[in-house]
């Protein structure tokens, strides 16, 4: 990879990783609470990416939703209970691309775990009511940076999550897990690179109706950012501005 601009440990790190056609992707580097973070220019940071990157900031409708299973009772859980009335959250069921479809535990699992030690069995995402624009706005500002929000910015108002659900559902063989109102993606580095056969299809069908996608990844180190633009675009509209990051780009022919 090369660097477009000196570098320094203190900096924030926008690291572009591969991705398919059409689309280009990255994490901005940062550790997430309660480890350490987020980096002190996280915010200017995104707000960057937000306001610069066109499938953001043109956007025709959005999501903003919370990884439940990340949230902390002290804090996202509790910040969840004091805004419920303004939010309005509605649970869906997240899907990982490159694992096996989600399942309950077999009674042959729960006999043999060690206590402690019994997979996950759902990563359920709380979604922000999309009727008063200023309950999303309220969220992501409240959440920013506890490492578990998701942003998807969507070309057609209320088109992703009835398109995502279709495509993901009928994957979910365990009828207890069958049920829920919406399904969606929970994109990594390595979903991108090493889908799960019974996930694999185009990027497109993972997003469909969809412009961009953010999701705070502990499993990358970072904020995931997903557009559906060409490298030449993303980064140079970036380029165009004074961003709190470095950008380092992956080395092309």
């Amino acid at each position: 990879m090369t660097s477009l601009s000196g570098s320094t440990t203190s900096r924030l790190r926008l690291r572009e990783m591969a991705c398919p056609d059409s689309w280009t992707a990255a994490v901005l580097e940062t550790p997430f609470a309660p480890d350490g973070g987020p980096h002190p220019d996280y915010q200017a940071a995104v707000d960057c990416l937000l306001t610069h990157l066109e499938p953001f900031e043109h956007t025709i409708g959005q999501e903003v939703m919370l990884q439940f299973d990340r949230c902390r009772p002290d804090a996202e859980i509790s910040l969840l209970r004091t805004n419920a009335r303004i939010w309005q959250p509605e649970i869906g069921l997240g899907v990982w691309p490159n694992q096996d479809a989600p399942t309950t535990w077999t009674k042959e699992e729960f006999l043999a775990a060690a206590p402690g030690t019994l997979r996950p069995v759902m990563y359920r995402v709380f979604r922000v009511q999309t009727e008063d624009p200023a309950a999303q706005i309220s969220a992501w500002k409240a959440l920013l940076g506890s490492g578990v929000l998701i942003r998807i910015a969507t070309s057609k108002p209320g088109g992703f999550l009835p398109a995502a659900t279709a495509f993901l559902q009928p994957r979910i063989t365990d009828v207890s897990l069958e049920s829920f109102p919406f399904y969606i993606p929970l994109l990594t580095e390595g979903a991108l690179a090493h889908p799960h056969p019974a996930f694999t299809a185009e990027l497109d069908a993972w997003l469909p109706a969809c412009k961009g996608y953010m999701r705070e990844s502990e499993e990358d180190g970072g904020l995931l950012v997903l557009s559906r633009q060409l490298p030449e675009q993303f980064w140079g509209a970036l380029a165009k501005t004074k961003p709190p990051f470095d950008a380092v780009r992956l080395t092309r022919d």
